[in-house]
């Protein structure tokens, strides 16, 4: 599945205790109809993505940041609940560049 998002930001962290680096990637769907408007809320919201290794951070460049950007999401079974299954990213497309997550 393609989705087009547009990057807010991506870090790295490790819990106390931890060698392993984790990473998030911050974004919003850039479309109007994600854009929100009522007594509560307006604007868009910000959506993450989180993986259990640093690819996000390091394999993102900065031109990445703040652009319109096309993900290709795979849905991956739960290796802790086979029952189940989550997305994930597996590559992103902007400005002529292609980066594999996988």
């Amino acid at each position: 599945m393609k989705l087009q998002i547009m990057i807010l930001n991506t870090m790295k962290y490790h819990k106390e205790g931890e060698t392993n680096w984790k990473s998030r990637l911050a974004y919003i769907i850039p479309t109007q109809e994600a854009c929100s408007d009522n007594e509560k809320f307006r604007g868009y919201t910000e959506l993450s993505s989180y993986r259990n290794d640093d690819k996000f951070f390091e394999l993102i460049p900065k031109d990445f940041i703040g652009q319109k950007c096309d993900v290709t999401i795979q849905e991956v079974p739960s290796k802790a609940n086979p029952m189940k299954s989550y997305k994930e990213f597996t590559e992103v497309s902007c400005n002529g560049k292609t980066i594999s997550l996988v």
